[in-house]
């Protein structure tokens, strides 16, 4: 004997749900969860989950925490990375201190006494220290410096052009040289070139730009 089950009130036998063959509301849950999983990821994480189509409201969210993470690791490895930079430029600008001049403002046309402190940074000792004068001041004397020989520099005319200070600066150490001179009337500012040898046979020449790496030693003309 055959038994069948009762028949449903359209007239059909029941059918189980297929799981291949989720509901129209199901889809609809599933699509809305990958909408918002896929919504703000970058274009490499977007073909792998658009691949599965039977995502379900738990695996969306789970996705959706997950891409939530990598955005912010993301933003932190990206603000860690600015923050090295900046740490390895000051660290870099504080290793290098630059040639300076004292005043670093003076009046047009006047009198004026300058110093110039030449630092030295490096493992090797300081042994000249030539300084090129600035365009239109007149030096009339420099430093007598104890342990210092100093070289008059001229141009072709005989003018005083710079002086050479010729002595030891041992590493970790700084020193400064004077001169005495009369501004030029006109004009903004003065730029001393320094060229700083060391006993090792390398150079550095102090004449770049303000910002640079190795600046000229300047100072600011103001109109009497």
């Amino acid at each position: 004997m055959i038994v069948r089950p009762p028949r449903s009130n359209a007239g059909m036998y029941p059918v189980a749900p297929s799981k291949r063959s989720p509901s129209s509301k199901a889809r609809t849950i599933a699509q809305a969860a990958r909408a918002e999983t896929l919504q703000g990821l970058d274009g490499d994480m977007l073909t792998p989950l658009a691949s599965g189509r039977n995502a379900v409201t738990p695996l969306g969210y789970a996705l959706r925490e997950i891409a939530a993470r990598h955005i912010v690791r993301s933003d932190m490895t990206t603000r860690f990375q600015l923050i090295i930079a900046l740490v390895g430029v000051a660290l870099s600008t504080a290793a290098f201190a630059n040639v300076t001049v004292s005043p670093q403002q003076s009046a047009a046309g006047g009198r004026e006494k300058y110093e110039l402190r030449v630092p030295n940074e490096r493992k090797s000792a300081t042994i000249t220290v030539e300084i090129r004068f600035p365009a239109g001041l007149r030096v009339t004397a420099v430093e007598q410096k104890p342990g210092w020989h100093a070289e008059a520099l001229r141009d072709s005319s005989g003018n005083l052009a710079g002086v050479r200070w010729i002595g030891n600066l041992p590493p970790e150490q700084f020193t400064e040289f004077g001169l005495l001179g009369v501004n030029p009337a006109s004009g903004r500012e003065l730029a001393f070139t320094v060229v700083q040898a060391f006993a090792d046979g390398t150079k550095v020449e102090w004449s770049g730009g303000a910002g640079s790496r190795a600046p000229a030693a300047r100072v600011t003309l103001k109109p009497r």
